[in-house]
C-alpha cells in the first residue's frame, strides 16, 4: 500500500513539472490585449484621430510614461498636461469627440 501510494504521487508530481514550465511559458509569451495595443502602438485612442504633430505626439508619450503608475490621480494630470500641448483646434475635436462618446452609452463597466 506504501509502494502504491509512492508511486502515485511520484506520476503525479512528475506529470505537474512537466506541464507547470509549459504552462508559464504560454502565460508569458502572450500578453493580453490591452499589452498588445500600447506595446506596439496600435491602440487607437482619441488623441489618434486628432492628427497630432511628430513633436507633440512625443510630448504626449512623455507625459503618459511620467504619470502611468500613479493610478486615477495621473490620468487627471497627465489630461492637463497634455490639453496644454494641443492647439485650441485639437482641445475642440477631442471635447466634441469625448461628447460623441457619452452619448453612444460606450463607456468600458468600470461601476460608472
Amino acid at each position: 500500500m506504501k509502494k502504491l501510494l509512492l508511486g502515485s504521487l511520484l506520476a503525479a508530481s512528475t506529470c505537474i513539472a512537466m506541464i507547470a514550465p509549459a504552462t508559464a511559458a504560454t502565460n508569458t509569451a502572450t500578453p493580453n490585449s490591452a499589452q498588445m495595443q500600447h506595446k506596439d502602438g496600435t491602440h487607437k485612442g482619441p488623441l489618434s484621430k486628432i492628427n497630432l504633430t511628430a513633436t507633440q505626439q512625443a510630448q504626449v508619450k512623455s507625459i503618459h510614461d511620467k504619470y502611468r503608475s500613479q493610478g486615477k490621480d495621473g490620468r487627471q494630470q497627465a489630461r492637463a498636461e497634455i490639453a496644454k500641448v494641443l492647439t485650441a483646434q485639437q482641445r475642440s475635436q477631442l471635447e466634441t469627440m469625448k461628447a460623441e462618446h457619452k452619448g453612444t452609452g460606450e463607456h468600458r463597466g468600470h461601476g460608472n
